[in-house]
């Protein structure tokens, strides 16, 4: 797992280095620390022209001979492999430094499952999201979209692409899903393997970004490393890695150099500048292109950096940026195409909000993100009153900062683009739209903590020419002090989510691997005498994950209501017809003879139904069955649920359904096209509800279950046996 990060970090360092080669020797030294982040904006926006007519298995490699040709050249005309002075290469270093205990937390629920495998802390699923797109780029151009029909007869690619599918349809930001698609070309390694690695490698990369930035505003190396440990130990950062949020994360990692970048070409003349223009256009294209929910962000930030100036310097470096704005188009133009589709579905989302507007407190409050809760009373318990005074003294440090900053004049713009962008999240807040605000929350506190942070070095410096030593190192003290605090704050947060909440997780383990592998050696292996059965989610995504190369698996329950299909209403993936092998998971139940049992692991079972043997499988024909089994296995229904029954049997005379969580006194009914089979009287909270009657067609039949009381009530389905 680390040795994949430092391969990662490595690889991108190399693409970057052949950029930067390419620039003037003397502004080198400006750009290094944040080498691995260019090579990142290089491969996004190389694969973005590649990947319109190849895959990027075979994009990473034009883009690694393009890589090299720069080397070469740069060589060949300096005559010498020292490219920057020993002086920027310590500087990279202590930027990766810097950046380690922020990956460390970043991959903290990975290395307490010592696994290097996906893994969700939480209830978000975006982890599958982001490798169902980053397995389609990897072998196919993102112009083509994967054909996956409604069922494996009328579907050519497997249905594990329906993000992929989702995504380019949409025209969702590809940017990060393919510079992990290139790494994974170029190590080898599958995505499955290198997901939660490569998280913990953005954070690792964003030190590197705000040290330029610090260097673009004259900050000593001290208060460059300050800033980026705050950063990276930040709650709001690493909830970012909780939650799976790649593509985010990669584009906060992005977001600090192309401002910093942008900076020094539109404040400089040519000849004093410390990065090309072209340089500065790959990097707004690439953090477009990575993260395009930022722009609008990044918009009221550049916008504001050019006017808040003198009125003479005003023209120079509106003509400057739109230069810089033009060349990114050019070179980005798929990017920015994408972009517009992109904003304009986003547009749509942040729009909504509730009948009836949040409170103006509460509206600021979401702009504290997760942290939030610590201050603004929930439905939980109460947080301690040291936390709610350890994250006041923060939040009065962060705003002593960004005041700083903008009486600063060159600070100034940058400062009030930061307080005009969390002031458009509040507004988006206070419409009642909890989710736009809190992603705009995460993507604008990593910018107020780099803001702050050159507040607190302006105020510091200006005692220092003030003459006032004494005070200027109690500043110090109390500067890094603070910083001690947010970091400290930052890690008992994390803590709480992660070590405290482990029994969460859930991981992809290699039983998924291997119960592809079981799939994939039956008969012709492409998997149509199979049909998978588990109700629950997870197991859902990561196995049809696993069984991508398998197109004709049918999936009995496929949730897509959830959002994660381009059909919200598909909930199956397949055309009802019997299938002799069931792969059954979580949530899904099946009694049967040892005979029928063909394979077998931790998770799942893979059955023979030309045994004896009966699945038992809940299926959402409306939503009514939970998607998140209990611990026992056992899956809940609000009202109505219908079960599908595979049978190896000729009849089911002698099989009950098993239901629990009832109250005695409720009568459990079973149905068939309407017609009550039976009725069941619940004495204590478990009944065995007779299938005895069910009529099989083609070894199938589809039954409801349901709780026959005046007040009806939730209920779970356990398991499946015979007498």
């Amino acid at each position: 797992m680390i040795a994949t990060v430092v391969l990662g970090f490595a690889l991108l360092s190399l693409f970057g280095l052949a950029v930067v080669s390419v620039v003037e020797p003397s502004r080198r030294a400006f750009l290094f620390p944040a080498l691995p982040l260019i090579g990142a904006a290089f491969l996004v926006v190389v694969l973005h022209i590649t990947g319109l007519f190849l895959p990027v298995s075979i994009g990473v490699w034009i883009a690694a001979a393009l890589a090299v040709a720069a080397l070469a050249i740069a060589i060949g005309r300096q005559r010498s492999l020292r490219f920057v002075p020993i002086r920027a290469v310590v500087e990279y270093g202590v930027a990766v430094a810097v950046g380690v205990p922020g990956a460390v937390l970043g991959l903290l629920p990975s290395l307490l499952a010592r696994s290097p495998l996906a893994i969700q802390p939480n209830a978000s699923n975006d982890a599958n999201y982001y490798v169902s797109v980053i397995d389609w780029l990897i072998g196919h151009p993102f112009t083509r979209v994967p054909d996956i029909g409604t069922n494996p007869v009328t579907g050519a690619d497997s249905p594990a692409f329906g993000s992929a599918q989702n995504s380019i349809i949409s025209g969702l930001r590809l940017g990060q899903e393919l510079v992990q698609a290139a790494l994974d070309s170029v190590t080898g390694l599958h995505s499955v393997a290198t997901f939660s690695p490569w998280l913990g490698l953005w954070v690792l990369l964003v030190p590197g970004a705000i040290w330029v930035l610090g260097a673009a505003f004259a900050l000593k190396p001290v208060w460059r490393a300050g800033i980026g440990l705050v950063a990276v130990t930040s709650f709001s950062l690493v909830n970012q890695v909780l939650t799976q949020n790649a593509d985010s994360l990669l584009g906060i990692a992005l977001l600090p150099l192309v401002i910093a970048v942008i900076i020094v070409v539109i404040e400089s003349t040519r000849a004093e500048r410390r990065a090309p223009l072209w340089l500065a256009a790959l990097l707004l294209a690439a953090l477009v292109g990575t993260y395009t929910e930022y722009l609008p962000f990044l918009a009221i930030v550049l916008v504001l950096i050019v006017l808040v100036r003198p009125p003479r310097q005003i023209w120079p470096a509106m003509l400057r940026a739109v230069t810089v704005l033009g060349l990114s188009m050019v070179m980005g133009a798929v990017i920015w195409y994408r972009a517009v589709q992109n904003l304009l579905l986003v547009a749509g989302v942040a729009s909504t909000g509730a009948p009836v507007p949040v409170s103006a407190g509460r509206a600021l409050a979401r702009l504290l993100g997760p942290y939030e809760p610590v201050l603004v009373p929930g439905p939980g318990p109460a947080h301690p009153l040291l936390e709610r005074i350890e994250l006041g003294l923060i939040i009065a440090g962060v705003t002593l900062g960004i005041l700083a900053a903008i009486v600063g004049k060159r600070s100034r713009g940058l400062a009030i683009g930061t307080i005009v962008s969390a002031v458009v999240v509040a507004y988006i807040a206070y419409r009642g739209n909890d989710y736009s605000a809190g992603r705009g929350a995460g993507l604008v506190t990593p910018l107020a903590i780099a803001v702050a942070g050159i507040g607190w070095a302006g105020i510091h410096s200006w005692l220092k020419k003030r003459s006032k030593p004494t005070t200027a190192l109690t500043f110090s003290v109390v500067a890094a002090g603070l910083a001690v605090l947010c970091a400290f704050f930052g890690v008992k947060v994390t803590n709480s989510f992660t070590v405290d909440e482990q029994s969460n997780d859930q991981i992809v383990t290699n039983d998924y691997a291997e119960a592809a592998a079981w799939v994939s050696g039956l008969g012709s292996g492409d998997g149509s005498s199979v049909a998978v059965a588990t109700n629950s989610l997870f197991q859902q995504l990561w196995v049809a994950q696993a069984l991508r190369d398998v197109p004709d698996v049918s999936y009995v329950s496929l949730r897509g209501d959830l959002g994660y299909r381009s059909s919200l209403s598909q909930l199956s993936y397949w055309n009802q017809t019997p299938e002799r092998f069931v792969l059954v998971g979580s949530g899904a139940y099946a009694d049967y003879d040892p005979s029928a049992v063909t394979e077998q692991n931790s998770t799942f079972t893979l059955i023979d139904l030309s045994k004896s043997a009966v699945v038992a499988v809940p299926v959402v024909v409306q939503p009514s069955w939970s998607y998140i089994p209990d611990a026992a296995g056992a899956t809940f229904s609000q009202a109505t649920g219908a079960v599908q029954l595979f049978s190896g049997v000729p009849d089911l005379a002698r099989y009950s359904l098993e239901v629990t969580g009832l109250n005695p006194g409720e009568v459990i009914e079973v149905r068939q096209n309407g017609t009550v089979i039976s009725s069941t009287t619940a004495i204590s909270g478990e009944v065995d509800a007779p299938l005895a009657g069910t009529g099989l067609t083609d070894s199938l039949a589809r039954v409801t279950v349901s709780v026959n009381t005046t007040t009806g009530g939730p209920f779970a389905l356990g398991g499946i046996h015979h007498d």
